[in-house]
């Protein structure tokens, strides 16, 4: 159970260290400043009581961990120009928020590094930076990327409304196979473009898709984990099991076909099934199983290309022969 720091000063600020400060760093000015303001030497010892209490709740990692919580939630009504209005996720690296800019009176999504150290600093860095290049309408648009005091980093992105294809399954069961099907000829589109661009996303998955029902379109989000041009020495940074590729699990170098088998995966899900056993509920189509089924191949070479197939023409065909229709005005439950 998380301790309540409220009320206490900034220890970071008693111990004179930044907030990324390494456990080294701390006991090193805890000891420095012991030194100054023992009781034994000086008349601080109001000031010593502080430094000690301090050096225990940030050198325990659990209590440091409970303290960086409470005092990001007390620092948090302004992260820069933005107005923060609630958290949206957390995850093993950052926490999401929607935002206001206070001077432009739009929403945002800013994403903040939790841990913060170099390693962090630079996954947020890549990320930034490859939003910073992108611009298609199935993919967040970055709007600035800046630091804070306390050595986190946050970008703020488009604000995206809409529940994410778990959030729907979890709600409404199975989505509509129609409505599976131009979901994912929206995803192929992003993908399609990404792959042009270098980029491997590499976490294709439910809770990774944003869907915007009125405008039929669904949105691809969270790059922390993606490949830019991976090289045949390039290893994966995570994944998420039940929708990864064979070949990040093995920790192989990620490509096109990586992403094409966790859309597949993502939408057997979406329609229902399992994606680890690759089963359908008994409303979907044959042809729609194919159509993924050739996406679910282990060997990544045994999936189609894009250099092979036009996979959303495909798709848009299939749709023809099923529902009799290439669009859809059909309504969908979120």
């Amino acid at each position: 159970m998380n301790e309540n720091f409220t009320g206490l000063n900034n220890l970071y600020e008693i111990l004179q260290v930044q907030p990324n400060a390494c456990q080294e760093v701390i006991k090193a000015s805890y000891r420095a400043l012991q030194r100054k303001y023992h009781p034994d030497i000086s008349n601080s010892g109001n000031l010593s009581s502080l430094v000690n209490q301090a050096k225990e709740i940030i050198l325990d990692p659990q209590k440091r961990s409970s303290y960086d919580q409470q005092l990001r939630e007390s620092q948090q009504k302004m992260i820069g120009n933005y107005q923060v209005i609630s958290q949206i996720s957390q995850g093993s690296m950052g926490v999401t928020y929607k935002a206001n800019h206070v001077l432009l009176n739009e929403f945002a999504c800013l994403k903040q590094n939790i841990n913060i150290s170099p390693e962090d600093t630079i996954v947020m860095a890549h990320e930034a930076k490859l939003l910073w290049k992108l611009h298609h309408y199935s993919l967040p648009t970055l709007r600035d990327y800046f630091k804070l005091d306390d050595g986190s980093c946050v970008f703020a992105m488009t604000y995206i409304e809409g529940p994410t294809i778990d959030k729907i399954v979890e709600k409404h069961g199975g989505i509509d196979p129609e409505h599976v099907c131009w979901m994912t000829q929206r995803l192929l589109n992003a993908l399609n473009y990404l792959h042009f661009n270098g980029v491997v996303h590499c976490d294709v998955k439910p809770n990774n898709i944003i869907v915007k029902p009125q405008e039929h379109n669904a949105v691809l989000v969270d790059y922390g984990f993606s490949s830019i041009k991976p090289r045949s020495y390039t290893k994966p940074t995570g994944y998420t099991l039940a929708f990864a590729a064979p070949e990040l699990i093995d920790l192989k170098p990620p490509m096109p076909h990586t992403d094409l088998y966790s859309l597949a995966a993502t939408m057997i899900y979406a329609l229902g099934g399992n994606p680890i056993d690759k089963s359908y509920p008994t409303n979907t189509p044959e042809k729609i199983k194919t159509f993924f089924n050739q996406f679910m191949h282990d060997h990544p070479l045994a999936r189609p290309s894009w250099e092979d197939k036009d996979l959303v023409k495909e798709l848009s065909d299939l749709r023809q022969q099923i529902f009799g229709r290439k669009q859809s005005n059909k309504e969908m439950r979120v």
